[in-house]
């Protein structure tokens, strides 16, 4: 059911997914690059690229995804340090709201810091802990287009696809 729903954008019956129905087609793409610049100083730019080959992506999926990386140097980044539990029985908190708080109690700047498109690049088990799912919607809120870590958590990769936030785990950081 939480594969269906998070392909359907609804709460939807895995017979959605059938090979015979209707309401799901897989077409190709041209195949995603991913560019990776390293700035080693203002004057020298030193490039690196790498091509990566997918089948089949669900048509509207964004061909290109690029913004600036932001760090988070710790492996085992869990769901309180994404977003303070303090918060979490907050309903009436808007998604503006949850962006201000969002990564608190890992890094108090975060909000000051974090635009629109950024990358996080976070250690292996990123989102670890509880089963938190505003930790997913307020690193969305904040505008992260993608979380690019060694792992994740389960839980935190569920809440992540059900929250339309892209996840690639990514274990040679």
């Amino acid at each position: 059911i939480v594969a269906a729903s998070a392909v359907a954008g609804k709460i939807s019956n895995p017979a959605f997914l059938s090979t015979s129905s209707s309401n799901f087609s897989h077409e190709y793409i041209s195949t995603p690059k991913i560019t990776c610049v390293i700035n080693s100083n203002q004057h020298n730019t030193e490039a690196m690229s790498l091509s990566i080959s997918v089948e089949k992506v669900i048509p509207g999926f964004p061909e290109v995804i690029k913004g600036q990386l932001l760090f988070c140097n710790a492996d085992n980044l869990n769901t309180d340090a994404i977003y303070p539990g303090k918060y979490t029985y907050m309903d009436e908190l808007t998604s503006e709201d949850m962006a201000k708080v969002a990564m608190e109690n890992y890094d108090p700047k975060f909000a000051k810091i974090v635009t629109k498109g950024d990358i996080l690049v976070g250690g292996f088990n990123f989102g670890s802990g509880s089963s938190r799912e505003q930790a997913a919607t307020a690193l969305k809120a904040c505008g992260v287009t993608l979380v690019l870590a060694g792992s994740f958590s389960e839980t935190f990769k569920r809440n992540s696809i059900n929250n339309a936030l892209l996840c690639l785990e990514a274990p040679e950081l």
